[in-house]
């Protein structure tokens, strides 16, 4: 297309004739071109904050959890609440495709004690396969191990925030011992990874 004169006049004497349509048109590709930029840094900004928290953590992984029972079966009550067992994990180890199937129990609202300290948070039962899916940077110590769990040892593995409720800074938890739900576990190590 080729822009001469006369068309730059009609463009000027229409915009000027019509000023509120023009102003508003262009307030429109103004918004627009605004919006578009602003929901592509704000998603750009999402995907990055998702990214960082994911860090460590195994994105291809899955979780198996039992609930009660949503429908009456074979002469079962509706309702019925039934646990996952150790074969269970067998059974999903076995599954064409899966790399690796650990299981890991977790209990909410328990009280880990030290000396006068307290701090009211998650306890998780695991195996120590689960650094392939969760991976642990370790500050002190080092993480459960197969013979801890053969032995069936009475250790545990705690976080930062626990770290910093129960402790001093810069203190060696490792060989301490605190109590959750009135069983007293050995520290053997400290995590200070975010999961």
């Amino acid at each position: 297309m080729r822009i001469d004169r006369d068309t730059c006049e009609e463009i000027l004497v229409t915009i000027t004739r019509n000023k509120t349509r023009s102003l508003l048109t262009a307030f429109g590709v103004f918004w627009g071109i605004f919006m578009l930029v602003v929901l592509i840094g704000g998603a750009q900004g999402l995907r990055e904050e998702m990214k960082s928290n994911f860090e460590g953590f195994a994105t291809n992984s899955g979780f198996i959890a039992s609930n009660n029972t949503s429908e009456a079966y074979k002469g079962f009550r509706k309702g019925r609440y039934w646990d996952l067992e150790l074969a269970d994990v067998d059974r999903v180890a076995a599954i064409e495709g899966v790399a690796l199937a650990t299981p890991t129990i977790s209990r909410w609202g328990q009280t880990a004690v030290y000396d006068e300290n307290k701090y009211d948070g998650v306890v998780k039962g695991i195996y120590p396969e689960y650094t392939q899916i969760e991976e642990q940077e370790m500050t002190y110590g080092r993480f459960i191990n197969s013979v801890d769990v053969h032995e069936a040892r009475k250790v545990c593995v705690i976080g930062k925030r626990v770290y910093e409720s129960l402790f001093q800074e810069g203190e060696d938890p490792c060989g301490k011992y605190i109590q959750v739900g009135g069983i007293y576990y050995q520290v053997v190590g400290m995590s200070s990874s975010d999961g």
